[in-house]
């Protein structure tokens, strides 16, 4: 009996041990599948020396820049807000923020479950960190992962040595906290730390204790010359605000659409400020090119090496020194240097203002290239496949006229609704409005209108009087032929403004339907639609790659207005020029022929198919015009026209085609 009681006792201590080992094995790979996929999250961080500032010692203190991909790790986990790194800990995480405090605690960055969680904000704060208190909360892994780092701070002696918490977010800015205490707190006082006012914004690390009752939190300051950087929508000044677009256009954004998406978050802005702002913004991202060229001329550092924020902020500062006259070149410098300091770049302060200040003193004995196609690309800031593209087409003389027409002054072209109102009428009712009116020379309904502050505060254009639209794309429908009672079919509609001219032509008889490919589209159009008041016109979502054998042989206008390489509309899209190339524009065309050999089947006998594009390239426009009519005899070419840009007009091309009677 005792033997069989010690085999038992054997038995079960084996068995224990052994259970013992699984866990601790299972335990193993779980701290190791956590810290995987946080490690491989960190190739999407790259370390960077900091640029040497070439008057004034390097600080040996420094920690190396971090320059975090926060696009490419939003198509990973959209919560992402920010990258917290802390030197000489395993504290390197992404910082999230979910709709709760609670799926985190459980959740990995890429939404597995997982114990050790993620490094997340409170929920009630700002995800800029704007507040005067941000809380981050972490668990305290026993293999030294995600926050357990902060206990060391316990000790004083690790706490004076180790005082710098640094943040990264996707506006790049670059946060360094001063860690300036370390203590517990009971574990339900977070709405206390909230609430609780402080004179300085601080940043309140937050961990798991000894026991539940109670949680480690480390104190952070933001430095007094730190805080400008944390401000939400107060204090923040043109530079500024110019900066933040020029950064997101850099980081793949569209320029336009950047733009007004800043002048509606800041509409608190003057006038004058929203001007200034818009100028900037458009022109430094227009001579980007030559602006470089400036640049590396006076910097051993060349704009390409450059940490984006410090190359944006000398663009800036250099497109002010030689477009803006009104703005001093004193002026231009130091708000540069405050700007950088700001971004928290103060060890480049001096690199900042040393290469402006040489810039404004030679500014006028910039030597520029020999060579025409160099000379023109870095002159008008245009890439040289393009100059040379033209130039091939055109000839050199034409090139240069293109190229200067992008940057003439131009207003804003409008078309009358005549169906709300009359010429005269509208003229009478902006002009009462302060602003200038002037006729349009080429167009009877369209009207040239400048010196207002907002589109959407102009009454005229809130109840749908007039349609923005450019003279070369009002064209289009005048061209047509429409008569009363035609099926109209606009295959790549949006925003809707040649659907809605061919919808008042017909003069609430017949149909417009605008097509388009997404649902975003769509609703920009009915948007349009409802504003202007027109019932005979419908918003439908399609792809004109797609054939819609329903649509067969019904239209007796097609409106071709196909997607394109936009090289036309370059003094409106200032960045567009930057993402094309010629393998782009190849599939441009491409997809230009694709969309024409499907939609042209729509079109009746004898009915008109209007191809158009806001480009100049022979390649998608008039080589693509002869494709189609060599491929498709049924229609014969009547009239073309490339329109090159102007004061009063876009660059643009329309081919108007004929469909034989059977």
């Amino acid at each position: 009996m005792k033997q069989i009681k010690e085999i038992l006792i054997a038995s079960v201590s084996l068995f224990l041990l052994g259970f013992g080992i699984c866990m601790a094995v299972s335990t193993f790979f779980m701290y190791r599948e956590g810290e995987q996929e946080y490690e491989a999250l960190r190739e999407y961080v790259n370390e960077e020396e900091r640029e040497e500032d070439e008057s004034e010692e390097q600080d040996s203190t420094l920690a190396s820049k971090a320059t975090v991909d926060f696009q490419a790790l939003r198509k990973i986990n959209s919560d992402i807000i920010a990258w917290i790194r802390i030197p000489d800990t395993k504290i390197d995480y992404p910082i999230v923020q979910g709709k709760n405090n609670a799926y985190y605690l459980k959740h990995m960055f890429q939404k597995t479950e997982h114990a050790a969680g993620s490094i997340f904000l409170d929920v009630d704060n700002e995800a800029d960190f704007s507040n005067r208190k941000s809380i981050l909360y972490g668990h305290n892994m026993k293999d030294g992962s995600m926050f357990q780092g902060l206990h060391r701070f316990q000790e004083e002696s690790y706490l004076q040595e180790h005082n710098q918490v640094y943040l990264y977010l996707p506006d790049n800015r670059e946060l360094v906290y001063k860690v300036i205490k370390c203590g517990y707190v009971k574990a339900d006082s977070d709405t206390f730390w909230l609430g609780e006012p402080v004179e300085t914004p601080q940043l309140l690390l937050s961990t798991c204790g000894a026991d539940s009752s109670k949680r480690l939190v480390v104190w952070c300051e933001l430095p007094q010359e730190e805080e400008e950087m944390t401000t939400n929508n107060q204090g923040v000044g043109t530079r500024e605000l110019a900066l933040m677009i020029l950064l997101e256009i850099e980081r793949g954004e569209k320029s336009h659409i950047v733009l007004r998406q800043v002048l509606e978050k800041y509409q608190y802005l003057s006038k004058q400020d929203r001007a200034f702002l818009t100028r900037l913004a458009e022109g430094t991202t227009e001579r980007r090119i030559e602006l470089d060229y400036i640049i590396n001329q006076f910097s051993k550092v060349k704009t390409e090496k450059m940490k984006p924020v410090i190359r944006n902020i000398l663009r800036c500062a250099v497109y002010q020194i030689k477009y803006m006259d009104q703005v001093p070149d004193s002026a231009a410098c130091n708000e540069a240097v405050n700007l950088a300091i700001r971004k928290g770049f103060k060890n480049l302060r001096g690199f900042v203002n040393g290469v402006l200040r040489n810039i404004a003193r030679n500014i006028d004995k910039i030597a520029y290239p020999e060579n025409t196609e160099e000379f023109l690309s870095i002159k008008y800031s245009m890439p040289q496949w393009i100059i040379r593209m033209w130039v091939r087409d055109y000839g050199e003389e034409k090139t240069k006229y293109i190229l200067e027409g992008f940057y003439k002054e131009r207003a804003t072209t409008i078309r009358i609704n005549g169906n709300a109102t009359t010429k005269e009428e509208l003229i009478r009712e902006l002009t009462g409005e302060g602003i200038q009116v002037k006729e349009h020379p080429l167009l009877a309904s369209a009207l040239l209108i400048s010196g207002y502050d907002y589109l959407a505060a102009i009454p005229a254009f809130r109840e749908g009087k007039f349609q923005v639209q450019d003279a070369a794309s009002i064209m289009v429908a005048e061209q047509a032929g429409i008569k009363e009672g035609d099926y109209i079919l606009d295959v790549c509609a949006a925003p809707g403004g040649k659907a809605l001219h061919a919808a008042q032509i017909l003069n609430g008889t017949g149909m417009v339907e605008a097509r388009d490919l997404t649902e975003m589209k769509v609703e920009l159009i009915r948007e349009n639609i409802s504003r202007m008041g027109f019932e005979n016109i419908r918003a439908v979502q399609q792809d004109a790659t797609c054939f819609d054998a329903d649509s067969e042989e019904k239209a007796d206008v097609l409106i071709a207005d196909l997607p394109c390489s936009g090289l036309g509309v370059l003094a409106k899209k200032t960045d567009l020029k930057y993402k094309m190339n010629p393998e782009t524009e190849t599939e441009v065309a491409a997809l230009q022929r694709e969309i024409l050999d499907t939609v042209c089947r729509y079109v009746k006998p004898e009915g008109t198919l209007m191809y158009s594009t806001c480009t100049i390239s022979r390649t998608e426009n008039e080589e693509n015009a002869g494709w189609f009519a060599e491929k498709h005899p049924e229609f014969d070419l009547e009239w073309e026209k490339q329109i090159f840009p102007s004061d009063i007009t876009d660059g643009f091309y329309i081919a108007k085609f004929i469909r034989r009677g059977r």
